[in-house]
């Protein structure tokens, strides 16, 4: 198998479970709150997106990582940050202007505004910079999952 097989099936197997979570979720959510999505097809393709790049990421974070601990690093001290930084419990246009400035430098901060754009029809950002910035994550983070499946970063002795 070549490494964008490998790499290929181990991000679909991601998808698929992040699917199956999402969804499960959304249900859940459907039975207390009732919902309406202004851009559904939108948002099944950015979900998608997001998903593909957070799969990567995780995957190189997998292959980074030298020891379970070492795993958790990530969403503690990355991840989470980021999302509450990035707006997900409030408008940018809140903050103050310097916070403001910092926060267009938060990749997770357009993924937010990309999701609520597809679910409220809003965003913060022009939805075209929100899309391409994780175009561009998502295409750097296979990239960099490919290159390090390529070079056998961690699973060769």
């Amino acid at each position: 198998m070549s490494y964008a097989e490998i790499a290929a099936g181990f991000l679909l197997a991601s998808l698929v479970r992040s699917a199956v979570v999402g969804g499960l979720i959304f249900v859940t959510g459907l039975l207390f709150v009732p919902v309406h999505i202004d851009h559904p097809l939108f948002l099944l393709v950015f979900t998608v997106l997001v998903a593909i790049t957070f799969s990567s990421l995780g995957f190189i974070a997998g292959l980074w990582a030298k020891n379970f601990e070492q795993i958790s690093i990530i969403p503690t001290f990355v991840i989470m940050p980021l999302s509450f930084l990035g707006g997900i419990f409030y408008s940018s246009e809140m903050l103050p202007p310097i916070a403001r400035m910092i926060a267009v430098y938060n990749p997770v901060y357009y993924m937010i505004n990309g999701m609520r754009y597809g679910f409220y029809g809003i965003s913060d950002v022009s939805i075209t910079v929100a899309c391409t910035i994780v175009l561009i994550l998502a295409a750097v983070s296979l990239g960099v999952v490919w290159q390090m499946l390529r070079v056998g970063y961690n699973l060769k002795s």
